[in-house]
């Protein structure tokens, strides 16, 4: 990777973290939340997926 192509990707980087330092504490922790809800939610749909297949493999 030449000198050319990394200032290039260095720029939209230095953007974001300074974005990310600007957000508040409360904006990086509802989106913590937001996350983890979403993981949370992924998780008990697969469980009930498993039990299902479960209940129908003992049938």
């Amino acid at each position: 990777m030449n000198l050319d192509e990394r200032e290039k990707e260095k720029m939209p980087r230095n953007e974001a973290k300074e974005k990310n330092k600007k957000r508040t504490e409360i904006e990086k922790k509802k989106f913590y939340w937001r996350v983890l809800d979403m993981r949370l939610k992924k998780w008990y749909l697969q469980k009930k997926k498993e039990v299902v297949e479960e209940a129908r493999n003992q049938e």
